[in-house]
């Protein structure tokens, strides 16, 4: 839900999530990362199988994503609930 995505660091989704026109600024940061967003967007809406965003979830409960900001953010953007992957790890992320 919007407040697990909030608290994943490491990610613009919350950036995304208050932004008015969120379709826009995702597309707009996918390109600064040089990220193919059509392909994205594109895979997204024919719901072809990508890897899950992953996430990282420490021992104080603290969430941080290692990789698919793009792939997470623009599925937000297009109201998609997108899988993520969430790894637990028995040490405090620094």
């Amino acid at each position: 839900d919007e407040t697990e995505l909030r608290a994943i660091s490491n990610t613009d989704v919350g950036e995304i999530l208050d932004s008015e026109n969120k379709m826009e600024r995702a597309i707009e940061l996918a390109k600064g990362y040089g990220k193919n967003y059509k392909r994205i967007i594109d895979g997204i809406k024919k719901k072809v199988e990508f890897p899950p965003p992953l996430v990282v979830k420490d021992s104080k409960g603290t969430l941080f994503l290692l990789g698919g900001n793009s792939r997470l953010m623009l599925g937000v953007a297009m109201g998609y609930n997108l899988p993520v992957k969430v790894i637990s790890w028995s040490k405090e992320i620094q």
